[in-house]
């Protein structure tokens, strides 16, 4: 996973339990199924999947701001009801 953009990616199920999971679709190359677990590194900024929530997942990205020091940017992909 880690050349695919984070915009590609569309949540399509969400397994909850003890080991939670997210079931992506990647657009782009082909219409590609991955099956995701917490802490995995995603796309080319290398952004963590921090959260697997029932209503979607939530990655973290590392990113330097205009002052050099480190900044953190969260992205939440809601699940897909289509």
């Amino acid at each position: 996973m880690k050349s695919i953009a984070i915009e590609n990616i569309r949540v399509v199920g969400v397994l909850v339990g003890k080991e939670r999971r997210a079931v992506v679709t990647v657009e782009g190359h082909g219409k590609k199924t991955f099956l995701l677990n917490e802490g995995m590194l995603i796309g080319v900024d290398k952004a963590i999947l921090k959260a697997i929530l029932p209503g979607g997942i939530v990655l973290v990205e590392k990113i330097k701001n205009v002052y050099d020091d480190d900044e953190y940017i969260e992205t939440i992909i809601p699940l897909s009801l289509n």
